[in-house]
């Protein structure tokens, strides 16, 4: 706590004695604001400056180069397009005026652009009065050192007790224990003060952008030039510095730095000359190289000396490894791969035989509902005759006159046949009854010849010349030369033995809302074969993986 109250302490003292120091600056400059007020105007203009507290005064420089320009005659220069072969050298071919922008030469008018590294730079300081109004020669001490704090003074060797008894009473303020407030004021104003101190030092490495306000300037000519002057007496001039562009690559020159003196190169040293022996002319022979595309001489060139020159024996061939590895890695992998097909066939056949399986039991499923459906019906259907007995004799004497009626048109029918046949099948050939559809007896087809009668007694045979000798008109083959028997067998529908065997207007049973004359059987029955793929999907499939 002690360190803390005289760090505080200092800080107060500190401030204290800037406050002391900003007065008495405060206190010269207003000495010398009243000191350059009562100074008189100057005589001749120049390049003057207008400023209310420092009245007018000359640049330094002006006043020489004006009593130059006076003393020196006036020189002549040409007008606006008439300066060809004219050269700017001195001042005066400016005439204290500018550059000539229509000649292309380096031209420097008031001495604006001259490099002045070479110009001799004063270490001479100026004479600067102290606030106690003596001269203050700790400038030479403290020049260079601002940022530095130098004590020049005796005072600052004695402290406070030698500085007088204000300085010893700020000082006792100061030793007093401050309060909460001034502790966190003192706090802020030295965390910023640092942080201030920081942004510095890490901000030094950029550049620092200037800023500077324009400046007028008052501009008088020597002498009234009618070429370059429009008639004014003075000039306002604005000064103000060029904005810096960020992307403009630096402007500065490197200058190289004059290699030093060398030392001379070390001798070198090289072993004594000597006679080459045989032995050394024979180990720097080099056998030509042999080429196996180019033979421009036409040499025959040995075989041995050609395998010499190939360097095939120079190294040995190894087989590396990997191909090894290689192989059996493919062999494993193919064998892993025919596994897993393997394995998959199997899965997918499991898969199919379940699907079948499933398939079937559904349709078992499916085919042992139909047949409950159709218990039930039937037991609900009997249940139903058995309630109503009255329908139940209506129904069964309708059958019973339907069955009569049947038998009735059946045996009228087998009468029917068998009264035809006694009358005319008896006494009809075969070749009749197979014409006439008829069946054919196998006792009477076993019993009459094979041959038909009609075949004999007939005038188209060789006998009769053959028609007279006309051989256009053959009718041999008119008629077929045998009967087409195989025909007899096979059931041929009749309209007429049909209405008298069933009936003309009787009705045939058939499904409700059906149309009975559309269906009317007009040929024998038909038959379909059942196929077990009637769209062809099976082909279309086959033809498919063939693709």
């Amino acid at each position: 706590m002690e360190s803390r109250y005289s760090h505080m302490g200092l800080i107060h003292m500190l401030t204290a004695q800037k406050e002391l120091d900003r007065g008495v600056d405060l206190a010269v400059w207003q000495n010398m604001t009243d000191f350059l007020t009562k100074l008189p105007a100057p005589r001749s203009g120049g390049l003057t400056v207008a400023d209310a507290t420092l009245a007018a005064y000359t640049m330094p420089g002006a006043q020489s180069r004006l009593q130059k320009s006076q003393k020196a005659p006036a020189r002549e220069i040409p007008p606006y397009l008439h300066r060809q072969g004219f050269i700017p050298r001195c001042e005066e071919d400016f005439g204290g005026g500018g550059a000539y922008p229509e000649i292309f030469v380096a031209q420097f008018p008031l001495g604006m652009g001259k490099d002045s590294d070479n110009a001799p730079s004063s270490s001479t300081l100026s004479l600067q009065v102290g606030p106690d109004g003596r001269l203050a020669y700790d400038l030479v001490v403290r020049h260079g050192s601002k940022k530095s704090v130098v004590y020049t003074r005796p005072e600052s060797a004695h402290g406070l007790q030698m500085q007088g008894p204000e300085a010893a009473l700020e000082a006792a303020m100061a030793r007093e224990r401050p309060g909460k407030e001034e502790e966190e004021k003192e706090l802020q104003r030295t965390k910023q003060a640092i942080e201030k101190e920081l942004e510095k030092k890490s901000n030094a490495g950029r550049a620092q952008p200037q800023h500077r306000e324009a400046e007028f300037v008052r501009y008088t000519p020597a002498k009234l030039v009618e070429g370059h002057n429009s008639g004014c007496a003075q000039r306002l001039l604005r000064l103000e510095d060029v904005a810096i562009d960020p992307l403009d690559p630096p402007r500065f020159k490197h200058k190289r730095v004059p290699a030093a003196r060398f030392s001379p190169p070390p001798p070198v040293l090289h072993s004594p000359t000597r006679k080459l022996t045989l032995q050394d002319q024979q180990d720097w022979k080099i056998p030509p190289c042999v080429s196996n595309w180019k033979n421009q001489k036409g040499y025959t060139i040995p075989l041995d000396k050609r395998v010499a020159a190939d360097g095939r024996n120079l190294q040995d061939v190894s087989v590396n490894d990997k191909f090894a590895s290689l192989s059996e890695a493919l062999y494993i992998a193919e064998r892993q791969a025919r596994e897993e097909i393997r394995l998959r066939n199997e899965v997918k056949k499991q898969k199919k035989i379940r699907e079948e399986e499933l398939r079937e039991q559904q349709l078992r499923q499916l085919a042992a509902q139909a047949r409950a459906e159709r218990a039930q019906l039937l037991q609900q259907s009997r249940r139903a005759a058995a309630g109503d007995a009255e329908e139940e004799a209506e129904r069964q004497q309708r059958e019973q006159i339907a069955r009569e009626r049947e038998k009735d048109i059946e045996r009228a029918v087998r009468l029917e046949r068998s009264r035809g046949k006694r009358r005319d099948d008896s006494q009809r050939d075969i070749s009749e009854l197979v014409a006439l559809g008829l069946p054919v007896d196998a006792k009477k087809q076993r019993t009459d010849s094979m041959f038909d009668t009609r075949l004999f007694n007939q005038g188209g045979g060789t006998d009769s010349g053959y028609k007279g000798g006309e051989d256009d008109t053959d009718t041999l083959y008119d008629r077929p030369l045998f009967a087409q028997r195989g025909g007899a067998g096979i059931y041929q529908f009749s309209r007429d033995r049909f209405s008298t065997s069933v009936g003309e207007g009787s009705e045939l049973a058939a499904f409700a809302g059906a149309d009975k004359t559309r269906y009317m059987r007009t040929g024998p029955v038909e038959f379909e074969k059942d196929v077990s793929d009637p769209f062809g999907l099976d082909n279309l499939l086959s033809e498919a993986h063939k693709k």
